[in-house]
């Protein structure tokens, strides 16, 4: 099982990543529209959930919460703002992926609010040469 550097998922894009191993992933949350930090220092939850993009492996799937503690809330070290979600994947969570996979956070505010405001592809690939 290899293990993986820093992931910043900062713009949603699509991320390419091997199967069996330990990804670590920081997202950036800004308001679409003016860019400033949405707070995160009163939401009560934070949610990750990473799934298929394929019907055909509609099984695999991974769900991270901040109320299990898998999920951390971080302050920018520009802004000072809580608007940093760090997660990450294990490589026994991820050995059985191949293919796209989307992930998407879901922030449950103070008031009981819930919205996403993050959405992306990982594409994860099999290793080709076995390093046990």
């Amino acid at each position: 099982m290899a293990t993986s550097v820093m992931h910043d998922l900062f713009d949603g894009g699509t991320y390419h990543l091997m199967a069996d191993s330990t990804e670590f992933f920081r997202m950036k949350l800004l308001n679409a529209e003016t860019k400033e930090p949405i707070d995160l220092s009163t939401a009560t939850n934070v949610e990750w959930f990473v799934g298929s993009a394929s019907t055909r492996n509609r099984y695999a799937e991974v769900t991270k919460s901040l109320l299990n503690d898998e999920i951390y809330i971080l302050s920018d070290a520009e802004t000072g703002a809580e608007n940093i979600v760090q997660v990450s994947l294990k490589g026994d969570e991820t050995k059985n992926f191949s293919g796209g996979f989307i992930h998407q956070l879901l922030v449950t505010d103070g008031d009981g609010n819930r919205f996403r405001p993050m959405q992306g592809l990982l594409v994860f690939s099999s290793a080709l040469i076995s390093i046990n």
